[in-house]
């Protein structure tokens, strides 16, 4: 018996991809296919195919290519216990008294294309999800112009293989594993979702300007981007002319909270940051009204009389990143690392 519980993670996850505005119709559609033991779902945007899959009871063969938006809309209403069956090209689902169906669409031209997938596989001696999610919130939402900002790349360097990520003006790295594995950098859609704990690999060349992820349960076609992430690393290095800045983790986030109420109401939302004697300043001021707030957080190491403008949601998203072993730097930038990770935010004008 197959339930609304049983597929719902899945079912949406997947849709998220389709796009209901696009006017090519295999991009709105989801494809869901049943095979002895499993069923799958797939469907595709203009940069991605996503295949997701999960094993279920039964030795049915049936497939159904529907709307993907109506679909994610009505597995998501439905109770958990709703059953969901398969009836002459339609996928019903319900129980005693309700069903709702969801039919079939003969026209090719509305399923989801199958790739098959190439042999050149390598596996990633690394967790992919752990390893990309605290690059998320240091990507653009909406990149249309320019898809790298949307997408976090996978960069191979002497050192090892990084996840870099970037918005523009706060940029973001994370070393993944201490040898290259890849030849060459790889732009991941920010809105895949990956399974945690999960074994996953990867093509190591491109194959009709595509590259594949897959694991056992999920497969992924992925667009190579046309510009590819710039050399990120001529403006990301810096040099520890001086020590680290140490200060006291929950002080400083308190005191950005509190900057907040004032920053709120100037548009560049910042502050400023001083180096004094015995720590650091924090001011910000509201432009309308004139008012002022002001912290003063103990600190050590900090290079005096420098001073620094800095954006407060951004320093704060930073601190809740690397929030074990914290490091800051001011440098030419804003610079916060701890063992693995490294935030770059760009500073902001007096």
């Amino acid at each position: 018996m197959i339930t609304v519980d049983l597929v719902k993670e899945t079912l949406l996850q997947t849709a998220a991809i389709s796009n209901p505005r696009s006017p090519i119709s295999s991009f709105q559609n989801i494809d869901i296919e049943r095979t002895p033991g499993r069923i799958l779902f797939r469907a595709q945007s203009s940069a991605i195919i996503m295949e997701n899959s999960i094993d279920v009871p039964g030795d049915e063969s049936w497939m159904v290519s529907a709307n993907a938006d109506k679909a994610r809309r009505l597995i998501q209403s439905l109770p958990g216990d709703y059953q969901i069956c398969h009836r002459k090209d339609r996928l019903i689902a319900g129980n005693e008294t309700n069903s709702y169906e969801l039919c079939h669409q003969e026209d090719p031209a509305k399923r989801v294309y199958k790739y098959e997938l190439p042999e050149n596989m390598i596996d990633l001696p690394f967790d992919l999800y752990s390893g990309l999610k605290n690059a998320k919130p240091y990507i653009l939402k909406s990149a249309e112009i320019k898809p790298v900002l949307n997408t976090i790349t996978l960069f191979p360097q002497e050192e090892g293989l990084f996840a870099v990520a970037t918005d523009g003006f706060v940029l973001y790295e994370k070393q993944l594993y201490h040898e290259p594995v890849l030849t060459h950098p790889i732009s991941i859609d920010s809105n895949i979702i990956f399974s945690p704990d999960t074994e996953y690999s990867i093509s190591t060349v491109n194959n009709f300007n595509k590259f594949f992820i897959k694991s056992q349960n999920q497969v992924i076609i992925h667009n190579t981007l046309t510009t590819p992430f710039p050399s990120y690393r001529q403006f990301m290095r810096f040099h520890k002319t001086t020590p680290p800045i140490i200060f006291d983790y929950l002080e400083m986030e308190s005191a950005l909270q509190r900057l907040m109420i004032y920053a709120n109401y100037n548009l560049s939302k910042s502050c400023l940051i001083e180096c004094v004697e015995g720590g650091l300043r924090l001011t910000t001021a509201d432009s309308l009204s004139k008012e002022s707030g002001e912290e003063f957080i103990h600190a050590e190491g900090q290079e005096k009389d420098k001073k620094m403008r800095v954006n407060i949601p951004y320093f704060l998203q930073a601190l809740k990143t690397l929030r074990n072993d914290l490091q800051l730097y001011l440098s030419e930038a804003v610079y916060m690392s701890n063992k693995h990770e490294i935030i770059t935010i760009m500073p902001m004008g007096e």
